[in-house]
């Protein structure tokens, strides 16, 4: 029995996260990043704290953790872009940086295009001419050096706004307002799913629907039959 114990305190850690990942029900590519830093920091406390045979166990897993996950880029600006996981704890300096840099690379196109549209239409006012302009200072009109991605990095929320679905910040007209491309962003990144886990659920539920008594149903009430299913899983 102290072998079984110690065995389901091993696997514990690997339950939480493939719970985790195979959520179907709301975006799950943020998921990534917190869920592989959790069982990498549960291995090692585990890796620690034994001094039987097991920890060879966990030994091996830290290592298989660490081969096993390709860490994609889109699973550290899908963890951006949360707003409880911005600051990337669990990813390295190389990773936070590159994903800082396709953020800033996301919004330098959009934003170009309308500070250009913008002077198109806007129009010049005649600057009156001054004696001895020509000897006055150069103003240089300062840039300012904090961008959308700057800004949003050093938002601070309050202890209580804790947000199980990161679309629901975005949705927030002020949060659009202040991040007009990044909300953008959020929209297309958390589109993604991080596993197949739910497509593969929808064509299990599909194979038990059409069966050899069923198998003449209109593809439509098929369709509308797992949409129903959906949605009583949401909304149980």
């Amino acid at each position: 029995m102290d072998i079984v114990e110690k065995l389901i305190d091993f696997f514990y850690p690997w339950k939480v996260v493939l719970n985790e990942l195979q959520k179907i029900n709301g975006p799950s590519l943020f998921l990534v990043i917190p869920c592989i830093t959790y069982a990498r920091y549960e291995l090692s406390n585990g890796d620690c704290k034994e001094r039987s045979g097991m920890r060879f166990f966990y030994k091996r897993a830290l290592q298989l953790l660490s081969s096993m996950f390709n860490m994609n880029e889109d699973y550290i600006v899908g963890a951006f872009l949360h707003p409880n996981y911005k600051q990337l704890r669990g990813a390295n300096s190389t990773q936070i940086s590159d994903c800082y840099t396709t953020c800033r690379l996301f919004i330098g196109p959009c934003s170009s295009s309308t500070e250009t549209n913008e002077r198109i239409y806007e129009p010049q006012e005649k600057k009156a001419k001054i004696f001895m302009s020509m000897l006055m200072d150069k103003q240089k009109k300062q840039q300012s050096t904090s961008d959308e991605v700057d800004r949003y990095i050093s938002l601070v929320l309050d202890e209580d706004k804790q947000y199980e679905n990161p679309l629901d910040f975005w949705k927030k007209k002020e949060n659009q307002i202040a991040f007009p491309y990044l909300s953008r962003m959020a929209r297309k990144y958390f589109s993604i799913p991080c596993s197949s886990s739910a497509v593969e659920r929808q064509f299990s539920a599909t194979g038990q629907i059409i069966t050899q008594r069923q198998s003449s149903l209109n593809p439509l009430t098929v369709n509308d039959i797992i949409f129903l299913r959906s949605i009583e899983n949401k909304y149980p």
